[in-house]
This record gives C-alpha cells, sequence and structure tokens, in this order.
C-alpha cells in the first residue's frame, strides 16, 4: 500500500505533523482498527468501566506503545467522576424518545458513551448534540441511527501521524436528514480519547473545513478537558446520568452542510505556541452519503 502523509499545518493548511514530540511512542504502522459497538453500561462500578477499557487497550498490540508505562496504575483523570452504579444515557433512550417521554426511556439501549470507551484509540469521537431525536416520526431515520457517529472505516498510520474515521451516511440519518438548511442538525466533537492519551491541546482549522460549519471557537487552540461525570441534564432537571461533559470554553459542535464533508482535528500533547504549530498528531473525519452499501470493515492487521 502506498504511503501518502496527509499532515497539513494551518498554516499551510495543516502541513508536517510533529512525530518527535514528547511522550509515549507513537508507532510507525499502519493498520485498520476494528470499531467496536456501544455495550450496556447501566449499573456498573468505575473499576468494572475501567477493566473494559483495559481488555480493548490491551487487546491491540500494534498500538499499546501509545500508551504511558504507568496508565493501568492509578484511576484515569477521564474517569475518576463516574459514580458507581448510576444509568447512562441508553441509545434507544436516545432515538426514540421525546422529550416527555425521555424520563422513562432514557436508558434503555446500550450506552451512549461507551462506545468510545471500548474503541480507545478513536481520539476524537462525535456524538449527537440532543439528548431525545423522537426518530419513531422518521422510520427511514430509524435503521441508519449512529451511521453519522460511528465510523465504518477507521485507519491509523502512525509513519504520517494521522487517523482516518469514514463514516457512511446513506439513507436518512439525523445529521443528513438536514444537511444543506440553515439549521441543520449539530454534532458534538467528544475528546475524551485524546485527553486520557496524553494530547492535552486541540484545534479544528477553518481552512480544512469541507461541507461542514463550526459552532464556538474550535479555529483557536482549545484544551481537550472531557471527561465522564455524573450530569444533570439542563433539559431534565431530575435526573443524573453518567455522560461524557465538557466546559464550555472546549465545547465544540458542527453542522454538515453538504458531502463529502470532511473535519480535521490537530492534536498537541503541550499547549503550542500558536494554532500554526505543526500538529502531534491530526485526526481526518469524513463524512460520504454516496456509497450505497454500507457495512462495518472490522478487519485489523496487528
Amino acid at each position: 500500500m502506498k504511503k501518502i502523509s496527509l499532515c497539513l499545518t494551518a498554516a499551510a493548511l495543516l502541513s508536517g505533523c510533529n512525530l518527535l514530540s514528547k511522550g509515549p511512542t507513537i508507532p510507525k504502522v499502519q493498520v485498520k482498527l476494528p470499531y467496536h459497538a456501544a455495550i450496556e453500561l447501566d449499573g456498573k462500578t468505575r473499576k468494572e468501566i475501567e477493566e473494559i477499557r483495559k481488555k480493548e487497550i490491551l487487546a491491540s498490540t500494534a498500538l499499546k506503545p501509545m500508551v504511558p508505562p504507568d496508565y493501568f496504575d492509578n484511576t484515569r483523570p477521564i474517569f475518576k467522576e463516574i459514580v458507581d452504579g448510576r444509568d447512562w444515557i441508553g441509545l434507544d433512550g436516545l432515538a426514540y424518545s421525546d422529550e416527555a417521554g425521555f424520563h422513562q426511556k432514557f436508558a434503555e439501549g446500550p450506552s451512549r458513551d461507551s462506545a468510545l470507551i471500548v474503541n480507545p484509540f478513536v481520539l476524537i469521537g462525535t456524538d449527537y448534540a440532543y439528548a431525545s431525536m423522537d426518530l419513531t416520526k422518521d422510520t427511514n431515520a430509524m435503521p441508519n441511527f449512529g451511521k453519522d457517529i460511528w465510523p465504518d472505516r477507521v485507519e491509523f498510520d502512525g509513519a504520517a501521524g494521522t487517523l482516518r474515521l469514514h463514516y457512511s451516511c446513506t439513507g436518512s440519518t439525523p445529521a443528513n436528514r438536514f444537511a444543506g438548511v440553515k439549521d441543520a442538525f449539530p454534532l458534538d466533537v467528544v475528546h475524551t480519547n485524546a485527553k486520557d492519551l496524553g494530547f492535552g491541546f486541540m484545534c479544528i482549522p477553518k481552512e480544512g473545513l469541507k461541507g461542514i460549519e463550526l459552532d464556538g471557537n474550535a479555529d483557536s487552540v482549545l484544551q481537550c478537558d472531557d471527561r465522564y461525570t455524573l450530569f444533570k441534564m439542563n433539559a431534565f432537571p431530575d435526573i443524573e446520568v453518567n455522560t461524557y461533559y465538557h466546559r464550555n470554553a472546549s465545547s465544540v459542535s458542527f453542522r454538515i452542510h453538504q458531502y463529502p464533508a470532511e473535519l480535521r482535528t490537530m492534536l498537541w500533547r503541550d499547549v503550542p505556541d500558536n494554532r500554526n504549530d505543526p500538529p502531534d498528531f491530526l485526526v481526518i473525519q469524513t463524512w460520504d452519503n454516496s456509497d450505497p452499501s454500507y457495512h462495518r470493515d472490522l478487519d485489523i492487521d496487528q
């Protein structure tokens, strides 16, 4: 397979990743990673969730050099605020409840946040910005739920310093039902995994956007501050769930307006001098709705 470097800096549309940065080694390998399906986390303890995470990390022999040597010595900062035994937002509750029914259904189905917990090397994730969507009103969208937030291809290129995530948004998904309209469906950028593996800072330069509108200040350097915590939901103050949370200063959302769409996130381990510094790693996310056959490429070359 021909190796192509895709790292471009913000100054020259993202040129050259800093592969000599401090921190755990980025292995110079090219691998396809599996993207594991979400699992149920309701009622689990923090220790049980950490064991699930450890199992997935140890299973990927090719990428274990990215993990700090003392990774398993203590509770990871992203997990410290998890409260034992509590519920998590469920995918069925998220997809199939309106605001009136969310109280009864919010925890039903596999836990939304588990997708990134069981896929530790997907450094940047995507999630729906809304807590309830009631897709029962759109029967075409129900079978396609998740295609716009869960990649069907994950390709790691350590030599180039890139991670490519591809999403096949065929059919009617929450993101592409409204693509092209002024108030397109918002998606969140989730950086718990980047933070957990030692990348403390990020930037999504506007120069690298295709078919996407950013909300917030992601075009500047932001701290990766996402973590899992017990959260009282603003719209449903009587519901407390374990979920990912980010401060307003590090909150990033975006809207897809046309396909193919592309978003590039530059990651640094230490605070860069400015957004034009070469990143330590680059995550490239691409959404496409032209492929008529949707499938998950789960083969892995370790």
